[in-house]
């Protein structure tokens, strides 16, 4: 039985502009989890993330921000961290799913950070890359990054990932 409110994460390149895409595969996913979903994302201004979060208000459903801290580490060289940290935080909060958005099949580094590390707390992760319709599944993703153990994958019941 699913959560009253699946939590989903979406993430993705901030130059990701495929609204169509999103917007189609973002109904797909709110349809299968039975019309009520929060998004949950990264709160970048562009992208990706905000592309999720005009499609979630104009659906009336709830959205989590999770911000990186980029002036809060003091010394430039330390900036680099506000992202892993952020992916972080959004991953510990184990959503339901996490789908990152692909801009020209190109994965990023942020993206292949949070979804890494949402695979690594046992959400379920999917790379979408239009105008692919599907995407990939959890397995597919490690065969596509190439970066994560078999043993930093969550046990697989052999069902779909959904």
């Amino acid at each position: 039985m699913l959560p009253e409110k699946a939590r989903i994460c979406v993430c993705g390149s901030r130059d990701f502009a495929e609204e169509e895409y999103l917007r189609g595969m973002l109904d797909k996913i709110r349809e299968r989890h039975g019309g009520t979903v929060t998004i949950i994302h990264g709160a970048c201004p562009t992208g990706a993330d905000a592309l999720a979060d005009k499609w979630a208000a104009d659906h009336g459903l709830e959205v989590e921000r999770f911000p990186a801290d980029w002036d809060g580490f003091g010394a430039e060289g330390n900036r680099r961290l506000a992202g892993p940290m952020r992916n972080e935080a959004m991953a510990a909060t184990k959503p339901l799913a996490a789908y990152g958005f692909l801009r020209n099949e190109i994965l990023t580094r942020g993206t292949a950070d949070c979804l890494s590390k949402m695979l690594r707390h046992g959400v379920p992760s999917y790379l979408c890359s239009a105008p692919n319709a599907e995407p990939l599944s959890t397995a597919d993703f490690v065969k596509y990054v190439g970066a994560l153990r078999a043993e930093d994958l969550p046990e697989d019941d052999g069902g779909d990932d959904e």
